[in-house]
């Protein structure tokens, strides 16, 4: 459940794009380089931004 609403935290930020080829075939995701761009989510043990 977590991945995926990092998965729709990334598309909400255009970090992340989704395609798929036919109904209920294979999700493709493709990530798009985004020059500074910074996750919103944090890590909640130190305060630092997550991979």
């Amino acid at each position: 459940m977590v991945r995926f609403l990092i998965l729709l935290e990334l598309y909400r930020d255009q970090v992340l794009s989704f395609s798929q080829t036919e109904p209920l075939d294979e999700l493709q995701l493709r990530f798009e380089a985004v020059e500074g761009y910074v996750p919103r989510f944090f890590d909640e043990y130190d305060g630092t931004a997550g991979t």
